[in-house]
């Protein structure tokens, strides 16, 4: 069943701003793809950012395109179409890298000289930025992986210093790094005046920004190791170049980012498909069957084009009415998850791309889960008389509610991390439960007002006592429940007429979900925009 979209005349929206910090998932290659290709895969893959390495840089081949007289024409083509750009300095490399492979100028192991070296690649970036037509921004100085320590650390810290006083010359300009999480933690996080942005090259998978292998934020100083709106993860590298993602027909060799820092031209806009296909998914032979989530893995890899579904967990009720949790995969296999220790039941209610999945189960009371590597672990809040985990990124980063009394009256949010848990509770409202995280931290969720209204809003949680910004994102009856690494929102309207599942992106509607004329709620959304309702799958075409 297929049925048009509401909102179909939006188009991506352009930052005004020519560098700020961009919320979505991105990716990088050897050489750009040509406009066409951009265009395509603006219109029909989850991208919204690609990163490029400037022409003319020590170490590294020219871009055909970049390096020719059409290469400011692809800048201002692919910014009309809606791309953030990621402009990337190759520049030299310590003398102690790891892989030798292209390298044949290094950083100078004496201090002073290699401060000279980074001040001078700097002008050179800087001045290739802008003969593409780039004015102002960030650039981030790529720093190939090696063997910290000694002479190489010293020079290394001179080097990005230089690099990074320097682009501070140029009005409007701003430097990032590209770095494992090694050289961050030993050698880039000493740099002072620290770098803009930090750009983690660490392919674990994890589509997150925290929990990368370098501290959170420095409890000496919470402003240090980049908190707020100043981290990227490449977190799938693609050695090879083959083609391993393919949208809108056209397949490409991509390294797979998630951002959540600053790009040039960043989109706040929106990306519209034009219809899609309802999909009814129940448990085999459930009296019963509710879907609450779903991530971006697709047969143990994560999806890389259509045709692929992501793994989905919910509740299915036997004919004798008990309650089970479950996992689909690819809704082909299913598989039932019930919590050794519960006598009435359990729910499935969040997973994350990692395997990882959270949800409730009860005996005399309810309690949550985190369900690991094979091993239950129940999950509580101090003092609660009842505790629901309702979501999980990637990072492990645990949100849900908990409540007081034996009904729901006073239920608080929280987010658990770290074996710690923090408050999650709106200003000045009478109750609030957090439902989704993405993997920048973002929250999405729902409080009610003194006079039992209900609002959706989300937090920007931030380091250290991962407390930020409060938005309401629905001003009227609304309930808030999933976010995607693209900042796109599900949840639900409630009118005197019905409830219907709403898709947000940052805040503007993109689609109601009137699926089968009835009353909706739409529960997730995972970064390929396919979307659960709590009885079907919604796939864009």
């Amino acid at each position: 069943m297929q049925e048009n979209r509401n909102s179909a005349d939006l188009l991506p929206q352009q930052s005004a701003s020519s560098n700020s910090v961009s919320s979505h998932l991105g990716f990088d290659r050897s050489n750009v793809p040509t406009v066409r290709q951009m265009s395509t895969w603006m219109t029909s893959s989850p991208f919204y950012d690609i990163y490029i390495y400037l022409p003319n840089s020590p170490n590294r081949h020219n871009d055909p395109i970049l390096s020719s007289i059409n290469g400011p024409r692809w800048v201002s083509s692919v910014e009309a179409q809606g791309w953030g750009i990621a402009p990337i300095w190759f520049g030299l490399q310590s003398t102690c890298v790891n892989s030798t492979t292209g390298i044949s100028q290094y950083i100078s192991n004496t201090p002073s000289t290699a401060s000279t070296q980074g001040a001078a690649q700097a002008d050179s970036a800087v001045t290739q930025d802008t003969l593409l037509g780039i004015i102002g921004g960030i650039i981030y100085l790529n720093i190939e992986n090696y063997q910290t320590g000694g002479a190489c650390s010293a020079a290394m810290q001179a080097y990005v210093d230089g690099f990074v006083s320097e682009i501070g010359v140029y009005k409007g300009y701003n430097a990032g790094v590209y770095a494992n999480p090694a050289p961050i933690n030993s050698d880039i996080s000493q740099v002072s005046p620290a770098p803009g942005a930090i750009w983690i090259a660490n392919a674990n998978n994890q589509v997150a920004i925290w929990n990368q292998g370098i501290p959170d934020y420095m409890s000496t100083n919470s402003s240090m190791f980049w908190p707020n709106g100043q981290r990227m993860h490449q977190f799938i590298i693609d050695p090879t170049g083959a083609i391993n993602a393919t949208w809108g027909g056209t397949g490409l060799g991509i390294d797979y980012d998630i951002d959540n820092g600053p790009v040039v031209n960043a989109n706040q806009g929106v990306k519209i498909a034009s219809s899609y296909t309802y999909n009814s998914v129940s448990y085999p032979g459930a009296a019963v069957t509710f879907l609450y989530a779903i991530n971006d893995v697709w047969d143990a890899s994560l999806i890389n084009g259509p045709g692929l579904v992501g793994q989905i967990v919910g509740e299915w009720d036997d004919t004798a009415g008990n309650e089970h949790g479950f996992l689909s995969d690819g809704l082909v296999g299913y598989t039932t998850i019930d919590f050794p220790a519960a006598t009435f039941g359990t729910a499935a209610i969040g997973v994350n791309n990692v395997g990882q999945i959270v949800g409730a189960w009860a005996n005399s009371t309810l309690h949550g889960f985190l369900l690991s590597n094979g091993t239950c672990t129940s999950i509580d809040y101090p003092g609660a008389q009842g505790t629901v985990a309702t979501g999980i990124n990637d990072a492990g980063q645990i949100v849900g509610y908990y409540y007081g009394g034996e009904d729901e009256s006073g239920q608080s949010g929280f987010l658990y991390y770290g074996s710690n848990f923090y408050q999650v509770n709106y200003p000045g409202a009478l109750s609030t439960a957090a439902w989704g995280i993405n993997g920048g931290g973002t929250i999405i969720g729902s409080y009610s007002d003194q006079n039992n209204n209900t609002y959706a809003f989300v937090e920007y949680a931030q380091p250290p006592n991962w407390s930020g910004t409060y938005t309401t994102i629905v001003s009227q009856d609304a309930y808030g429940y999933g976010i995607n690494n693209n900042s796109q929102e599900t949840g639900a309207l409630v009118t005197s007429a019905q409830t219907e599942g709403f898709l947000l992106s940052n805040g503007v509607l993109i689609t109601l979900f009137p699926y089968m004329g009835g009353d909706t709620v739409a529960y997730s959304t995972n970064d390929f925009e396919q979307t659960l309702g709590s009885d079907f799958l919604a796939v864009p075409q």
